[in-house]
């Protein structure tokens, strides 16, 4: 083992020299293997113009991993028989009537996690400068409603984080309470996870990290938190917020919950607040690759077999004049 913490070390030069170029003030990096975490290192500032160290336990907003949490909580009352996979939209949620008679009459649920369903998406009109939602909470499934079928994304990968507002009164409605609040009792407090929320933190939480954009030059440049997550807009799409020591928690339990179901064809794992992981982590629909390699989408999860490229989803391949490294290369 300290062998690869050399190995890990000596990146170090490397990962500051990206920082540099991408205008990325902070970074905290944990290395988890056989269901333990083995090394953890953290580069920069959360906070520039006081120099404030980010650490093992700085808040920063992760966003869109929020929709594995997402589906996670929706497995939770599917294992409960409270819902399923297959069950449509329109039955799962009164509030989901869109003008289109095919979304309405043939959505399901895993066709909104899986982002297959076909759905128009304007995620990119709802969220305005300075990390502002420019819609009330009462406005959300209007905006999902007043969306049209696109035919050649029908049963295709197409990511959509305006349908995970459906996804989140969807699970309001067959559970009886908000997603965040749910996740927060059922799923962060099991596990002890402190400084996780589907919410901007509270006003006097420590160790928070402050938001920055990168100029042209590559200057970091201080800008307004993301607002996601508040009154519950866009909270199962992009609202969360963690640090390194709970995401290694958190995906630990993933990772061994997952390896159980699979093995034993259970829905659940002893000790594990997670139910129907194997589900969720498996592929429902392939993405647009042009590697041999596996790339779909699963249910809030991306997955990819490596050796392979990375960097689906996101604008970082756009960036790449020659596209995305292969990662896992023997």
């Amino acid at each position: 083992m300290g062998d690869l913490h050399r190995r890990l070390d000596a990146l170090g030069p490397a990962i500051q020299e990206l920082m540099k170029l991408s205008g990325t003030p902070g970074l905290s990096l944990s290395v988890v293997t056989k269901n333990r975490p083995v090394y953890h290192a953290n580069y920069g500032f959360r906070d520039l113009q006081n120099r404030l160290p980010v650490t093992e336990e700085t808040i920063f907003p992760v966003c869109s991993l929020a929709k594995g949490l997402s589906a996670a909580a929706m497995g939770i009352l599917v294992d409960q028989g409270l819902a399923s996979w297959e069950m449509l939209v329109k039955d799962a949620t009164p509030s989901f009537h869109p003008n289109d008679i095919y979304l309405y009459n043939n959505t399901t649920l895993a066709d909104l996690y899986s982002h297959r369903s076909g759905m128009s998406s304007c995620g990119n009109l709802v969220g305005g400068c300075e990390g502002n939602i420019l819609i009330g909470k009462d406005d959300c499934m209007r905006v999902v409603n007043h969306q049209t079928l696109v035919p050649a994304h029908l049963g295709s990968f197409a990511y959509n984080s305006t349908a995970y507002d459906a996804c989140d009164e969807s699970f309001k409605s067959l559970g009886g309470t908000p997603l965040d609040d749910f996740l927060q009792q059922h799923v962060f407090s099991e596990l002890g996870l402190r400084r996780t929320f589907m919410r901007p933190p509270p006003s006097d939480a420590d160790n928070v990290t402050k938001s920055y954009n990168a100029l042209d030059d590559g200057t970091p440049w201080c800008i307004p938190g993301p607002k996601l997550g508040e009154d519950g807009i866009g909270c199962g799409s992009g609202g969360l917020r963690s640090c390194a020591a709970d995401l290694v928690k958190l995906y630990t339990c993933f990772v061994q919950s997952f390896n159980h179901e699979r093995h034993t064809g259970q829905s659940s794992t002893q000790g594990s607040p997670l139910k129907q992981v194997w589900k969720i982590m498996s592929p429902h629909v392939p993405m647009p690759s042009t590697e041999r390699g596996e790339v779909s989408y699963g249910l809030g999860w991306a997955r990819v077999q490596l050796p392979n490229t990375m960097g689906h989803i996101g604008l970082n391949g756009r960036l790449m004049p020659h596209g995305m490294p292969v990662i896992g290369k023997e």
